[in-house]
């Protein structure tokens, strides 16, 4: 599910109280007649039935947006009672082909259910009221992401992927000699790697990098090097 955050509670709501958002917010998606979840105080939340939005200090809430799908490693968000501007000529009779060829195709913005067996691709991004309809809005692939530890010069790495890190500087043509290089220099706090080099960093948080690579330098080890996997 889509959550919208706001700074101020939903009206209307049940009694049971719940000590995280998680738990609050996978109740409200159980419930067909949940619309959102309100931060009442420290480990309080609710559940609430109401879609008004009122001022009160000190609370937050949570709007449950649309449905969400995920379909051969790509995002849909499922929309009911609207459609899509510019839809094709070509009729699939299931979602799963539409969705198919709506990922083959770069131009293709989603997949609209038009009647039983009708499903129809569609290039805009204008929706309008069609009472009936379904859309399927195609969003992102998703991102494989690994992290891992391994120990290489006498140093623990923390392994992750799609991640960089920032303040890259001195590249190097391996892993293994970016490795010996950061060991050796204080300021140095992991390896990035881009654009077919290995650079050292002065980054310690590991943020999303299409393409990239990193290792952070952890604390000093006496266990035997791993294999410097992945090879790049």
């Amino acid at each position: 599910k889509q959550w919208y955050q706001r700074r101020v509670p939903i009206t209307a709501g049940d009694t049971t109280k719940y000590d995280t958002a998680a738990k609050a917010m996978s109740a409200c998606v159980s419930s067909s007649t949940c619309n959102g979840v309100t931060k009442e105080g420290t480990g309080n939340f609710r559940i609430n039935t109401g879609t008004t939005v009122t001022t009160k200090s000190g609370r937050t809430c949570w709007l449950k947006g649309n449905e969400v799908e995920k379909y051969s490693s790509y995002y849909f968000t499922k929309k009911s009672d609207y459609t899509l501007n510019d839809l094709g000529t070509k009729k699939y009779t299931t979602v799963a082909t539409a969705k198919t060829a709506c990922i083959a195709a770069s131009t293709c913005t989603g997949v609209v259910y038009v009647a039983s067996k009708e499903f129809y691709l569609s290039t805009g991004h204008t929706m309008s009221d069609s009472s009936g309809y379904i859309v399927y809005f195609k969003g992102g692939k998703e991102v494989a992401q690994q992290s891992l530890t391994l120990t290489s010069n006498s140093y623990t790495w923390k392994y992750e992927s799609p991640k960089k890190l920032s303040g890259a500087y001195s590249g190097k043509d391996t892993l293994a000699a970016a490795l010996t290089a950061c060991v050796s220099d204080s300021k140095c706090k992991g390896v990035t790697y881009a654009s077919k080099k290995y650079y050292l960093a002065t980054g310690t948080t590991a943020n999303p990098g299409t393409g990239q690579h990193c290792w952070i330098k952890k604390e000093k080890s006496t266990d035997c090097d791993s294999a410097l996997i992945p090879l790049l």
